[in-house]
């Protein structure tokens, strides 16, 4: 493919509750980015400040964050060696600049359902490091779900319920094929404090810097961090000590579409 400029801006689709903080502690530490953006919580009252300066007569400010359009345009504001988190992106008009010229270079992180959908309900249920950021959707789950009169009935409610978490993993199946888009999991970032390797860390960093033409700047990742605040265990296959194989079975009829295009089993 030839020699690759470094780009001067990034974007990382990180699907919710995926691994967002691992992978902006990747490009930080690594490839010296500063990240904004969905998940970022340093940069939030800042990247909201500047989308509502933007669009002064919307109301809910927060409404902004969900424009992928006007994050994109955002991004362009900002200095070079900036990486922008966002949970999702569509397909629409705000992506022909970029079918033309490839830029930013766009990286797409995502997890097992399974794990990703038990993470999310932790986090409602605040067994995170911090609470919830406070939208509407998280008040309204997290008030449903400590109603429920145990665990398992939790687990039933989110995979019967809150199936719209796992649905976006269809509408951003785009990235997963588009072969100008890099691709990396939680499974292969998170090393051996997660229940992965150090080889598939290493190779996974080294991976993205080939995308990025960069070298990474530091050979010894520290990539898990227990600290950030939406961190609760952050192991692979966690689901597995949890769910029943009732659960097991109905996740799989729901959503086995889901697990067959991203390439986890079914069981």
């Amino acid at each position: 493919m030839g020699e690759v400029s470094t780009p001067p801006r990034v974007v990382v689709v990180s699907l919710q509750k995926s691994g967002t903080n691992l992978v902006a502690r990747m490009m930080a530490d690594a490839f010296g980015y500063r990240c904004i953006g969905h998940g970022i919580r340093d940069s939030f009252d800042e990247v909201l400040t500047r989308l509502h300066a933007k669009n002064p007569r919307v109301s809910d400010r927060r409404s902004l964050f969900s424009r992928p359009d006007l994050m994109l345009d955002l991004l362009e504001e900002y200095p070079p060696q900036t990486c922008l988190f966002l949970h999702g992106l569509k397909i629409g008009d705000h992506l022909l600049d970029w079918c033309s010229t490839g830029e930013p270079r766009i990286l797409f992180n995502y997890r097992d359902p399974r794990d990703s959908l038990l993470s999310l309900v932790n986090y409602l249920l605040q067994r995170a490091n911090e609470p919830y950021s406070q939208f509407a959707r998280n008040l309204i789950f997290a008030r449903i779900l400590e109603a429920m009169p145990s665990a398992s009935a939790q687990l039933d409610f989110a995979i019967a319920h809150m199936g719209e978490h796992v649905e976006k993993y269809n509408r951003n199946s785009w990235l997963l094929f588009h072969p100008s888009v890099a691709k990396l999991s939680f499974e292969e970032l998170v090393g051996t404090a997660g229940g992965g390797s150090e080889s598939h860390q290493r190779s996974t960093v080294m991976r993205v810097g080939e995308f990025l033409g960069m070298t990474p700047g530091d050979s010894d990742h520290r990539l898990f961090d227990p600290s950030v605040r939406t961190f609760f265990r952050g192991q692979i296959g966690a689901w597995r000590d949890v769910f029943s194989p009732e659960q097991t079975e109905n996740f799989g009829r729901l959503y086995g579409d889901v697990l067959r295009t991203y390439g986890y089993p079914e069981l």
